[in-house]
């Protein structure tokens, strides 16, 4: 079987996909934890059978007709290391920090306990906080003048579109 028949049978179960969903509404509440597991389970199976087939046609982008809806399907490897850091700190001891690299997601998570080592570096990586900045103004300590030309105003937009409940 060619590898657009084959895809194509794959896509087969996306109407099975579509009416859970459109059963379920956009939004899970008041759906079943098992419908849900159905969703989640049907989605991955057919992540799975397409990267099977594209790897093994040596493709990475597909492009094909669902429902009069031309889609393209790409598959590209993304390859993941996780370390098991507690094993690596026993293992290696002081030469674990040898390894070691700034983990932003860490940083994040424990901001106010770094937040005092950072303060001699702000001026090379602080960025101006819009609180610290009406705070001062407010406060008398800076004048706002100092900010006039000094900065951009940007508006943007935020959009959801959800459907309609009967």
């Amino acid at each position: 079987m060619d590898f657009n028949k084959t895809a194509q049978s794959i896509l087969a179960i996306l109407p099975k996909i579509k009416e859970l969903v459109s059963a379920t509404g956009v939004s899970f509440r008041g759906v079943s934890q098992k419908t849900i597991k159905q969703l989640e389970d049907a989605r991955q199976a057919l992540r799975d059978h397409l990267v099977r087939h594209m790897n093994q046609h040596r493709r990475t982008l597909w492009q094909t007709k669902v429902d009069d809806t031309e889609v393209n399907v790409r598959c590209q490897p993304l390859t993941t290391i996780t370390y098991n850091e507690p094993l690596l700190r026993e293992r290696l001891g002081a030469r674990y920090v040898e390894i070691l690299d700034v983990d932003l997601k860490k940083v994040k998570d424990r901001i106010e306990d770094v937040k005092p080592l950072l303060a001699p570096l702000l001026p090379f990586v602080g960025t101006p906080s819009r609180e610290k900045v009406r705070d001062a103004i407010e406060s008398g300590r800076l004048e706002t003048s100092a900010f006039e030309g000094a900065y951009a105003k940007t508006e943007t937009h935020r959009f959801m579109v959800t459907s309609a409940r009967k």
